[in-house]
């Protein structure tokens, strides 16, 4: 399967949602709670084949950006963030309610 087909797409026919209420988001303008952090963290370890230092949260940036690939989306309706990750070979669906992220406090939405 093509990893890095439509996205979007393929999120909509996973998790069943609309595919025009999910808004890209860059991962760099949300700031997310310790537990989303973990549970991405046990998601993505093992697809990486990798293992993260004492800084979880950089060294999660980290491996997202070399080892894997990234979609992030927040969702209208419910303020849900899903992250669609993949390498060559799998691909995974995380959705963070709305309790579990915010956006930085220096990022301004017009």
């Amino acid at each position: 399967m093509d990893m890095i087909m439509d996205a979007k797409q393929q999120i909509s026919d996973w998790i069943q949602i609309d595919k025009n209420s999910l808004n890209d988001i860059s991962l760099e303008d949300v700031e997310m709670s310790a537990y989303a952090l973990e549970n991405i963290e046990s998601a993505t370890l093992h697809m990486a084949g990798t293992t993260l230092d004492e800084d979880t949260t950089e060294d999660l940036k980290t491996v997202l950006e070399t080892y894997l690939a990234c979609k992030s989306y927040w969702v209208e309706h419910t303020r849900e963030l899903v992250l669609f990750i993949w390498n060559t070979s799998q691909a995974k669906t995380i959705v963070i309610p709305e309790e579990g992220w915010m956006l930085r406090d220096d990022i301004t939405i017009h």
